[in-house]
């Protein structure tokens, strides 16, 4: 059915420009036994010869695969345009999954540095690298519960507030 309907088109368009069969063979390459093959609709074009043949007969691949003109393409008053949707959803979940992953992997990041610095007791003098790191983790943790909630609360808030689907 297909090779049938492109046969026919590939026909049409090579008549209307007054090519015969052997003249837009040797354009793309191919035996003139291979255009009437496909104009009889007993095989198709292969893959790689369409743009050829689509240049060859001044028309598009589109065209050529569909077996003629695509009609909503050449009146545009038909043409259907659909509204476009907001695509905040994949976004959203985007952001959140970034912004939770930052905030694990830098926690965790300030707890190996104290869980080290524990184990291996570096002190080394007055000041001992837990003495600076512990107040930043504790400050950290806090920064991090505070500011993922906000964005956390704006998600969800996002979620539900978004019209329903129709």
């Amino acid at each position: 059915m297909l090779e049938n309907s492109i046969g026919k088109y590939i026909k049409e368009l090579r008549t209307a420009q007054g090519l015969t069969q052997k003249e837009l063979a040797e354009k793309i390459f191919v035996t003139n036994s291979a255009i009437s093959k496909w104009e009889r609709g007993l095989g198709c074009p292969e893959v790689q010869t369409f743009p050829l043949l689509a240049a060859a007969l001044d028309t598009t691949v589109e065209e050529l695969i569909q077996g003629g003109p695509n009609p909503a393409a050449e009146d545009p008053s038909e043409e259907i345009v659909q509204e476009k949707k907001p695509s905040t959803g994949l976004k959203a979940k985007r952001g959140k999954v970034f912004f939770f992953t930052a905030s694990i992997l830098s926690t965790a990041f300030f707890l190996v540095i104290i869980l080290i610095n524990t184990v291996l007791n570096l002190d080394s003098g007055l000041l001992s690298v837990l003495d600076i790191v512990q107040p930043l983790t504790v400050a950290w943790l806090a920064a991090t519960s505070i500011i993922g909630f906000i964005p956390w609360l704006f998600f969800y808030l996002m979620d539900r507030c978004q019209p329903a689907a129709e």
